[in-house]
């Protein structure tokens, strides 16, 4: 007989009264950190994606994401046609499944968008294969979806790699019969965590402090802290294109500067090294005309993407990229652009990471963390509104409706392209050269995002 099993975390759903403290009066009462990280996520619309009575240690990886997240196949959300087994010698349970298509859920809280590596330790039948799908939570259509040949032995195996934007998601598997699931993995990409100064302690009463530095992390407004030096800029001209016929493009030029990559209908690749001087917390930001869209990387890890210009644009405009810790060293940063989109010079600015630095950043936006010491739960809660309102006009005005994707070549072994009939002739669409134009002067702008020294490791 299938079963279908009720989510058992519910069953502590009682506890998780032991993570809100009881007070006398609470208007006065002050705020622990785990308070505090339990508000930040209901601010980001995280809040359904933790199981009920989940421990808060769950809350703080939920937000500074230092590690993978690893659910033991029990913390389902929901599963059907699986039973849950006893532990074994090691503690650990496995979720085995009765019959074809037995499907089981598990919840993800995503604060920053990236690429996620997904993986799971499951065996199977000889040939079996299972089927993890990603999905908005409460949508029915995943955005990403990998089939996963099981391992006879106990193992882990790789899923595959999808983006995910900031949001509640679900993590869906559909097992074959006989298989046995005992971890599910997801693995984050570089990310920057939404964390006090000093890192998360449970008991730790929330400064004002505090408040800041995790309101601007979590909003991502690191970038509007005030810059410590001189912004380090690199032309276009050093730039080095990634497509074999713009190799000389910059050929008989005297000078970099005099240099912008323009890409062309089919798009332009590129990368750059850049050597930054000091260790610290700095503001990526490229100058010139969004185009169809750019997407970034910094050292094949940082993900970054500008969307396209919604209308005609008349001058190129600074589009900060990324706010992120950078050792000292050697760096490369690739860029893709979409057809119309440019690139004049690209700035790398140093950031404070003073406490003080964040308490007068967040005032000048509009929010005031109130005085030195720990804050009040009003203030808390005008805090996690102030955090839903920044998220809402950021989703208004930062959310790309089409993304652009540069054309597949098709050779004669390979699948059909987009917008190729199978079986129909190979399409294989010209790569042009970037256009070299004079540089129009970037305009004055106030600095953008400062740096942090990294937080201590979760402290319960």
């Amino acid at each position: 007989m299938l079963k279908k099993l009720a989510t058992p975390v519910l069953v502590g759903a009682a506890a998780a009264a032991a993570l809100v403290p009881l007070y006398g009066n609470p208007r006065t009462a002050p705020v622990t950190h785990a308070e505090w990280a339990r508000l930040l996520l209901r601010g980001l619309e995280l809040e359904d994606a933790l199981p009920p009575g989940a421990a808060v240690s769950l809350a703080f990886s939920a937000l500074s994401w230092k590690s993978s997240l690893a659910q033991p196949a029990e913390h389902y959300q929901s599963a059907d046609g699986v039973e849950l087994l006893a532990p074994d010698s090691a503690g650990q349970r496995q979720l085995r499944a009765l019959a074809d298509q037995a499907e089981a859920s598990y919840a993800l809280a995503v604060a920053r968008g990236g690429d996620y590596r997904v993986r799971l330790r499951a065996t199977g039948q000889a040939g079996a294969s299972a089927r993890v799908e990603l999905l908005r939570l409460a949508e029915t259509q995943p955005t990403e979806s990998y089939t996963v040949r099981l391992p006879t032995a106990p193992g882990w195996v790789e899923a595959g790699i999808g983006h995910l934007d900031p949001g509640a998601w679900t993590a869906r598997l559909q097992l074959p019969v006989g298989a046995a699931l005992e971890m599910i993995e997801v693995a984050p990409p570089c990310l920057s965590p939404i964390e006090p100064l000093g890192g998360w302690v449970t008991a730790t009463l929330t400064s004002n402090v505090d408040l800041a530095v995790t309101l601007l992390r979590a909003s991502d407004l690191e970038r509007e802290l005030p810059s410590v030096d001189e912004p380090v800029e690199i032309p276009a001209g050093r730039f080095r294109s990634l497509d074999a016929s713009a190799e000389n493009t910059g050929a008989g030029s005297s000078s970099l500067d005099a240099f912008r990559l323009q890409a062309g209908p089919n798009g332009l690749q590129a990368l750059v090294s850049v050597d930054v001087p000091e260790a610290g917390l700095y503001t990526v930001s490229a100058f010139g005309l969004r185009g169809q869209g750019q997407s970034w990387s910094a050292d094949g890890c940082r993900k970054a993407i500008v969307c396209g210009a919604r209308e005609a644009e008349s001058q190129p405009l600074w589009q900060p990229l990324t706010t992120a810790e950078f050792s000292p060293g050697h760096h490369v940063f690739t860029v893709t652009l979409g057809p119309g989109a440019t690139i004049e010079r690209l700035k790398l600015e140093r950031k404070r990471q003073g406490g003080e630095d964040y308490v007068a950043t967040l005032r000048r936006l509009g929010f005031d963390p109130g005085p030195d010491g720990p804050i009040t739960r009003p203030k808390a809660y005008d805090a996690m509104d102030w955090l839903k309102r920044q998220r809402d006009q950021a989703r208004l005005t930062q959310d790309c409706p089409t993304l652009w994707e540069r054309p597949t070549v098709r050779t004669a072994d390979s699948t059909a392209g987009p917008g190729t009939e199978p079986g129909g002739p190979s399409v294989v669409p010209p790569i042009l050269p970037p256009t070299i134009v004079p540089p129009i002067t970037p305009p004055i702008t106030p600095p953008v995002v400062p740096p942090q020294p990294p937080g201590s490791p979760d402290t319960p």
